[in-house]
């Protein structure tokens, strides 16, 4: 790392088969957290969540959002522009995430990071930190080649997406994840494909939405 320039680090879970863990808006379950120690003058931000999957279990109902296989999350950290070049930092982390197959069992870590200081421009870490790139590079984000409109009636939303005219993506199977229990996690969710282009969910509001909720807010995958 060098003085004063932002790094990406990422907690790679590895998930035995079957077995998964959360997303920022578990559904069920509770979401992966992650609590810093850092040296004087670091600072840390939030997990940033890669879109999340459907988990279902083993008789296909859905139980939650969240992961499976082999997961990186990014944190961004940065440093103290006084970093001497030729000195090593430790990152410490504590660690807690819910694992669920079958049955669901916490888990945590203390997790312990060595990283050298230079004066050079920093190195991408090996393999993993190439993979830890590409999980940047594709985490959801306001796309300006699209636009969207939202509307409540009762316990339904409808939600709109159409292409502006730059936009090159035809998306399939699209599903909308809320950041909060907005949108009923487990409801099925249909997808309209019009004739101008553009699509239409139907989302059905979960029974704990304040009447009053206004914005709909979270990550929509294709």
């Amino acid at each position: 790392i060098r003085a004063g320039e932002p790094f990406t680090v990422g907690l790679r879970l590895q998930h035995d088969p079957h077995w998964h863990t959360y997303w920022l808006n578990p559904g069920t379950g509770l979401p992966t957290d992650i609590q810093w120690t850092l040296p004087e003058g670091f600072s840390a931000g939030s997990i940033q969540w890669p879109a999340p999957h459907v988990i279902k279990d083993h008789s296909g109902m859905i139980t939650g959002n969240g992961y499976e296989g082999d997961t990186l999350l990014p944190i961004t950290i940065t440093p103290p522009a006084d970093l001497e070049p030729g000195t090593t930092i430790t990152l410490q982390a504590q660690v807690d995430w819910l694992m669920c197959d079958d049955i669901c069992m916490p888990g945590d870590a203390q997790l312990t990071l060595d990283l050298p200081v230079s004066a050079e421009i920093p190195a991408i870490n090996g393999e993993l930190g190439q993979r830890l790139r590409a999980v940047v590079d594709t985490l959801p984000v306001a796309l300006d080649s699209w636009t969207a409109a939202a509307s409540r009636v009762g316990a339904v939303i409808t939600l709109n997406v159409a292409p502006n005219a730059d936009a090159n993506h035809s998306p399939e199977k699209l599903r909308f994840f809320a950041d909060d229990n907005l949108v009923a996690y487990e409801l099925p969710q249909t997808v309209t494909a019009n004739d101008d282009g553009s699509f239409t969910l139907t989302l059905s509001v979960s029974p704990e939405t304040p009447a009053d909720t206004s914005q709909l807010r979270g990550v929509l995958t294709s």
